[in-house]
């Protein structure tokens, strides 16, 4: 209840910029302790313990300072932990739970140094897994998978390189057929971002949705076309530039890949036609020029 919004009028109001009292110096001086503790900490601090139960809470917190500290403390208690073990029921709760609020909210922060704090600990998090087939490992894989791909392109720079330095360590060259095992989930994910209020995310969106279509397995993206094409439609409409730019080149990329997803979709092929139409009399010459090769 301690963290439940509080109605205009009512208790104590504070900006999200504004530090919250000690709470964030409270968590960052936790996190110097484990660094400078080292494996000391952990065994002080064992997964499903007060701990990871007051990180976890942190990471909910109205204030964006106090969530950034939080991931970072959770990410410095993923690394101290250790390889996990699947037959450690404590490790492989504490890995398959911060996975999936690092999925679900850390990863798809709308402040960058909050999603950095997040890739930070989503890190530590996937080299501290079992090696595969573990399920522990596959479980935290699919959660952190769709945000972790997604941030490969965002407009931080410092997300972005950490994020495809991430991906390289953690898959590898077997990216491309991650993506395609988990398509499902990847492509709700990017449909999601989208639909936000952050332009610098649809922008990313746009060209994920490009991207699975040229370097993803076709037949595991073929389902998932028609609602690909009803995206990218919208966002060549978009007010921000970049993200009509993006969904230019994307819708070439998906009806040179998936002809079949216009074939019988007289409103889509007019949909398309007039977005492209449209956006070679744009303002923007990128947009123009992404217009004419699509």
């Amino acid at each position: 209840s301690s963290y439940a919004p509080q109605p205009p009028g009512a208790g104590e109001m504070r900006h999200g910029t504004e530090g919250w009292r000690c709470l964030e110096t409270a968590v960052r001086a936790l996190l110097a302790v484990m660094d400078g503790c080292g494996p000391a900490f952990a065994a002080a601090a064992p997964p499903g313990g007060e701990v990871e139960a007051l990180l976890t809470r942190a990471a909910l917190h109205p204030n964006r300072f106090v969530r950034e500290a939080a991931y970072g403390a959770l990410g410095g208690l993923a690394a101290l932990a250790g390889p996990a073990a699947d037959d450690d029921p404590a490790s492989a709760a504490f890995i398959t739970a911060t996975a999936a609020r690092l999925g679900a909210d850390g990863l798809a922060e709308n402040w960058s140094q909050v999603r950095l704090a997040a890739c930070v600990a989503a890190r530590a998090l996937l080299l501290g897994c079992p090696p595969p087939p573990s399920p522990t490992r596959a479980a935290a894989l699919a959660s952190l998978l769709p945000a972790l791909a997604l941030n490969r392109y965002d407009a931080a720079e410092g997300v972005a390189s950490y994020s495809q330095a991430t991906w390289a360590a953690v898959m590898g060259r077997g990216g491309p057929s991650a993506v395609a095992a988990h398509a499902p989930a990847v492509v709700a994910h990017y449909l999601k971002a989208a639909k936000t209020n952050n332009h610098q995310a649809r922008e990313a969106a746009a060209v994920c949705c490009g991207e699975l279509c040229t370097k993803v397995d076709r037949s595991a993206v073929r389902p998932h076309a028609p609602a690909l094409l009803t995206s990218l439609l919208l966002a060549s409409k978009d007010d921000a530039w970049p993200v009509r730019e993006a969904a230019g080149a994307a819708l070439a990329h998906l009806v040179a890949a998936f002809p079949d997803a216009l074939s019988g979709r007289p409103p889509a092929v007019t949909g398309a036609w007039a977005a492209w139409a449209g956006a070679l009399d744009d303002n923007v010459p990128s947009v123009r020029s992404s217009a004419a090769g699509a």
